[in-house]
């Protein structure tokens, strides 16, 4: 951010890097990981814990808008997650945004991916008059 600017923080937004937005796909669905299944442990009803922790599961008309960053190649949190999660915010009128890092990683972006993600989380938090 640069110096001459700051935020305002009674309007919030959500900043989402490549985050999971779907628990219960990562413990037993098709995009399964190990990870996601340790986490869960022994528990007797992992899908409702799952479910429980989901951002999918709270997505409804009023949220404060959201901005998803993800990479299309991300082998942690399938890409697929992000472009899902944009759709329901659509179409449960929150207003959003989706960039997508071309070859990106979980995370693993260049200096330059990095620098326009920067510039698109400034020009979001502008949007929403965050940015005096």
């Amino acid at each position: 951010m640069r110096h001459d600017q700051s935020l305002r923080a009674h309007e919030p937004v959500i900043i989402n890097w490549y985050g999971i937005s779907d628990v219960s796909d990562l413990v037993q669905g098709p995009n399964r990981k190990n990870y996601a299944v340790m986490w869960m442990g022994s528990q007797p009803d992992p899908l409702t814990i799952a479910k429980r922790v989901s951002p999918f599961t709270y997505v409804r008309a009023g949220l404060p808008p959201v901005l998803s960053i993800h990479g299309d190649a991300d082998p942690v949190v399938p890409y697929d997650q992000s472009t899902r999660l944009h759709q329901v915010l659509s179409a449960a009128g929150v207003p959003n945004e989706f960039v997508t890092i071309k070859g990106g990683g979980h995370g693993q972006f260049t200096n330059r991916e990095l620098e326009d993600a920067d510039q698109k989380i400034r020009a979001f938090l502008d949007s929403h008059g965050l940015l005096q």
